[in-house]
């Protein structure tokens, strides 16, 4: 029968569990306590976010110059020092390279160094004895990464670059 039909409903022998629930205050505290301290202790492990991608500083690259080929042929492009000479590549006719420049030329005993231009051909062991070869002067190795190198099929030529623009290995 429904209790809702009565005016009172039926008394029962014990305690109806719906009646109240609580829970006793040290419990609650107990509570609240160990779920302070597994958030503490998690928080303690998450890192903050990184700091966004920062480069190194510039000494960490490599040295490298600009170099414009404005001649109809290609171009093979050497760093001549004292003792030894170094390929830096190849460049197309037309293209604009950044070529890098081999450690040992920079801790070698070069301290003046220059650059010789073969248009066409093949390789050569001597670039500076190659009488195809133009070359420029002698200067101070950091004056090579200073300079936009344009070649135009007859004489190199250089631009000083802005400071803030020396490249050292990114393009």
């Amino acid at each position: 029968m429904f209790c809702a039909l009565w005016e009172e409903a039926p008394s029962a022998p014990f305690h109806i569990a719906e009646d109240y629930m609580t829970t006793p205050r040290t419990s609650a505290l107990v509570s609240l306590a160990a779920t302070v301290v597994v958030l503490v202790t998690l928080g303690a492990c998450v890192r903050p976010p990184s700091p966004l991608d920062e480069p190194p500083p510039l000494a960490s690259y490599p040295l490298s110059i600009h170099f414009d080929n404005d001649a109809r042929d290609y171009v093979h492009v050497y760093l001549i020092g004292d003792s030894r000479q170094w390929l830096l590549g190849r460049v197309d006719p037309g293209a604009i390279a950044t070529l890098r420049i081999p450690d040992a030329a920079i801790r070698g005993n070069s301290r003046y160094v220059r650059l010789a231009v073969i248009m066409g051909g093949r390789l050569t062991p001597e670039a500076v004895a190659d009488t195809r070869a133009t070359v420029t002067v002698l200067q101070p190795a950091s004056a090579m990464v200073a300079h936009q190198w344009r070649f135009d099929g007859a004489e190199i030529g250089f631009t000083q670059l802005p400071t803030a623009r020396v490249n050292r290995g990114r393009p």
